[in-house]
């Protein structure tokens, strides 16, 4: 994508050095605090309250040091400019309106529509409608 879209190594490393930055800012300020489920990991020791990936103390010239992770001569994707392996969490319940009645739930949501988008390695896009004409309508109660 970088090479698509001509984006060099250094913007990719200001923008991961930007962004650990606001993010720590963010978790110190305690913006994120309501934001984050703490999770319980075996062998449940020591609960994960935050997010333990942001790289708050690093500097940009330390992002510069890293090779590239994946193309060793001319990428530039590194483990500091990219999402580590581990990142990401989410829990979503998924039934239909009829089970909900049946346990006494009411929906927090709706899916109104949907798509999938397939990228094979190659980086050639595969997808059943053309990526912008899709929508996503939620409805959620507040």
């Amino acid at each position: 994508m970088a090479k698509t879209y001509g984006i060099t190594r250094e913007q990719q490393d200001a923008l991961a050095h930007r962004s650990h930055q606001r993010a720590a800012q963010a978790w110190s300020d305690g913006k994120l605090k309501e934001e984050v489920m703490t999770a319980f990991i075996p062998p449940y020791k020591q609960p994960l309250v935050e997010d333990n990936n942001i790289r708050g103390n690093s500097s940009l010239a330390d992002y510069a040091k890293l090779r590239p992770a994946f193309d060793r001569k001319h990428g530039t994707v590194t483990a500091a400019n990219s999402t580590p392996l581990t990142d990401g969490a989410a829990a979503v319940i998924l039934m239909t309106e009829s089970r909900a009645k049946e346990l006494g739930l009411g929906a927090a949501g709706g899916i109104c529509a949907a798509t999938h988008l397939l990228r094979l390695m190659s980086g050639r896009t595969c997808c059943s409608v053309r990526p912008g004409q899709h929508r996503w309508r939620w409805s959620v109660p507040v």
